[in-house]
């Protein structure tokens, strides 16, 4: 067993982060009274992995298909969205939301329609 300070120093990142790490489950260890120790072996099994230093990314996600988008599926999409959101969003749309960020992609997309429309009404000498 080792300190979280020398866990940390093996590995490149913060004690802190040694600490998120076991009680993550992503190294072994645990608690002797207050102080933190972290079993050797799960150490240097992490720094043979490659476990990159430092925190990681928000929401970083598996890499995604890079083949190219379909225009089809894209047009269908931006049909959908216009018809959905473009004249009638409310806060109950926001509401039936199933994640804060569905809520936040229809709110970005009703802003876009709504500026869209400002657009055209200051071209037309309207507003």
């Amino acid at each position: 067993m080792i300190s979280t300070a020398e866990a940390a120093k093996r590995l490149g990142v913060t004690p802190a982060r040694v600490r998120a790490l076991l009680e993550a489950g992503r190294l072994r260890g645990g608690k002797i009274g207050r102080t933190w120790v972290v079993d050797e072996a799960s150490v240097g099994a992490r720094v043979r992995e490659g476990a990159r230093a430092g925190r990681p990314r928000r929401g970083r996600e598996a890499p995604r298909d890079t083949a190219a988008p379909d225009a089809d599926a894209l047009h269908r999409l931006f049909d959908g969205c216009r018809e959905q959101l473009a004249g009638s969003f409310d806060a109950a749309t926001v509401r039936a939301a199933r994640t804060p960020e569905e809520a936040r992609f229809y709110m970005a997309v009703s802003s876009f329609f709504l500026q869209e429309r400002q657009r055209t009404l200051i071209e037309e000498g309207v507003f």
